[in-house]
């Protein structure tokens, strides 16, 4: 890993900036393992779409915008130019469609601010209590954690399914119906033979 890369991640690894007493180190294991991981999987996965949305919509309209002028303009193989520049927009315009990348990319940035927002106040919640070594005080912090592990599954599970429900089959897609994205519990008990 470079150290160019290095300083990403650490720039989105943030779990060491986490401010719990170190009296609940197994809280903090617990938060780090199936909050802040995920949470930073959702960040790296946000910029990455981001970029691909972004670089796909400047290459449409760039080609989209030059096509006019190639055309406008004579010269030998204008044609393999017109028809170059026409297949381009035609074939990033449909990997836009088909990957939903705007899509992906607000899911992802809003999983990542409510998984961040959840460890914000799961954080203020355990430094607001008093004698941490208490046994009256670990039972807090573990029910803060059951607390922070649940309402995480539920914003990973929420983006889970809206991504899978936005997953279309190409031709349909080219026809405007949109297929439901297939049950996968069925599938497994069509497998088991039930």
């Amino acid at each position: 890993m470079t150290a160019q890369a290095k300083q990403r991640s650490a720039h989105l690894d943030d779990r060491l900036a986490t401010c719990v007493s170190v009296e609940f180190t197994d809280a903090v294991a617990l938060a780090t393992r199936y909050v802040i991981r995920p949470r930073n999987w959702y960040r790296r996965r946000a910029r990455n779409v981001r970029r691909l949305f972004r670089l796909f919509g400047v290459g449409v309209i760039v080609m989209s915008a030059s096509l006019p002028i190639v055309a406008a303009i004579d010269f030998a193989d204008s044609q393999v130019a017109i028809t170059t520049l026409s297949v381009g927009v035609a074939g990033l315009t449909a990997l836009r469609a088909f990957f939903h990348w705007d899509d992906q990319w607000r899911a992802a940035k809003t999983a990542d601010w409510k998984l961040t927002s959840l460890l914000a106040q799961w954080e203020a919640d355990l430094s607001g209590i008093e004698s941490p070594s208490s046994d009256e005080a670990k039972q807090r912090a573990q029910t803060l954690t059951k607390a922070l592990l649940a309402a995480a599954a539920d914003v990973i599970g929420t983006e889970s399914t809206s991504f899978f429900s936005a997953v279309t089959w190409p031709q349909e897609q080219a026809n405007g119906a949109a297929r439901p994205a297939p049950d996968m519990q069925g599938a497994r008990q069509l497998q088991r033979g039930a």
